[in-house]
């Protein structure tokens, strides 16, 4: 399995403890941004991912191209 790409958002900013441990807080609502282009890898962080206590909402781009115009709300991805 190739690498898949994974950038978080959330509405507030990561605490210091978060930021020197890697931790996150999953009580806070997270916006997970992953790009990959194989619908199983794309189900099986899903799986993971709703497997946790407050999944976060998941947003997939297929490639580079779309995971900037998400990430920058431009063209088909100014609705998510």
């Amino acid at each position: 399995m190739r690498a898949m790409g994974i950038a978080l958002n959330r509405t507030s900013t990561l605490s210091r403890s978060e930021a020197v441990t890697g931790r996150l807080n999953f009580g806070v609502s997270h916006t997970v941004l992953l790009v990959d282009d194989n619908p199983s890898d794309v189900d099986l962080v899903r799986q993971f991912l709703g497997a946790i206590p407050h999944p976060p909402r998941v947003l997939v781009g297929e490639d580079g191209v779309e995971a900037l115009n998400i990430l920058r709300r431009k063209g088909d991805c100014a609705r998510r």
